[in-house]
């Protein structure tokens, strides 16, 4: 962490904003997110939950959930959105050359939590 704060000052990279315990640093197409993990570039690519085969179901309907999407290589999450009703969600400004691991969270104890590895943005 003071490794940290020292390369900032020394650069004099701007802090966008410091609330409570955590800060969230930018610089250059990377930023650090409230763990000071550099966060993977942004892009011009998405990933969708459309039908057939990409929306968010339970029992095999349609459902409204929490969408949470990772960096593959860092396991940083980079985005959470959620679902329509109709089970349709669209997570965009993803790197078309990473891969992500997108995960819809279940509701409760009961629900497991649907996992979606190694998708590769659309451009």
């Amino acid at each position: 962490m003071a490794d940290i704060l020292a390369t900032i000052k020394q650069n004099n990279f701007p802090v966008l904003a410091a609330t409570g315990n955590t800060m969230r640093l930018a610089f250059g197409t990377y930023c650090l997110n409230e763990r000071y993990q550099k966060l993977p570039p942004r892009g011009t690519g998405y990933i969708a939950g459309e039908a057939p085969d990409g929306l968010v179901t339970f029992n095999g309907a349609p459902a409204i959930r929490v969408v949470d999407v990772f960096d593959r290589l860092t396991n940083i999450k980079v985005a959470t959105v959620v679902s329509a009703s109709d089970g349709t969600y669209h997570v965009g400004n993803l790197d078309t050359t990473r891969l992500y691991d997108v995960r819809a969270r279940g509701q409760d104890e009961h629900e497991n939590d649907i996992i979606a590895a190694r998708v590769t943005p659309h451009a």
